[in-house]
């Protein structure tokens, strides 16, 4: 088995679309999959499972929507895609405020023309750039500020998911300690 990491998009915010992170572990469990823990309420964990990521994707998405009564967006990364990704941050400087570091994670890496908006939309010294297949985006105003991080949010929607360098090392961290298991 294999050590993946997954985030679901959309969930548990204000009040909407709820998964409690208890019943995603039991779910996960219940699909065979070992060593499961979440972080944080926004739909993050990690678990071995067998299988390749698509696969342990579709698998999740389909209990979830059984369990849930909704779709939720799923997006499954092995241990080592995901170690690559954090490796690659083009902006290390930023990563010493991990809120001022975001990086959208989606299927297929961005192309050319969903980049055209989001240079549009950059103000002062706001960044882009993708590497190891994801979009970095650099916030020095931070998230919530961001007229580039609203841009982003709104091409990416439904075929991306956000979240900042904190938990990107946070999920890492947890996807090496339960792979040294």
């Amino acid at each position: 088995m294999s050590v993946f990491i997954a985030l679901l998009r959309g969930i548990n915010v204000g009040g909407h679309r709820k998964v409690p992170m208890a019943e995603l572990r039991a779910l996960l469990a219940g699909l065979g999959y070992a060593g499961v823990k979440t972080h944080v309420q926004s739909g993050n964990a990690v678990f071995r499972a067998p299988g390749a990521a698509e696969e342990v994707g579709a698998a999740l998405e389909a209990a979830l929507e059984a369990r849930f009564g909704f779709v939720v967006e799923t997006f499954v990364f092995p241990l080592a895609q995901w170690r690559d990704i954090v490796a690659a941050n083009p902006f290390p400087e930023n990563a010493q405020d991990p809120t001022k570091l975001v990086v959208m994670l989606t299927r297929a890496p961005p192309v050319a023309e969903q980049l055209a908006p989001l240079h549009a939309a950059r103000t002062g010294d706001e960044a882009l750039q993708i590497a190891a297949g994801a979009l970095f985006l650099k916030l020095p105003e931070g998230q919530g500020q961001s007229k580039l991080a609203e841009t982003t949010m709104r091409v990416f929607k439904g075929a991306g998911t956000a979240r900042n360098w904190r938990t990107m090392v946070t999920l890492l961290d947890m996807g090496e300690a339960l792979a040294a298991e």
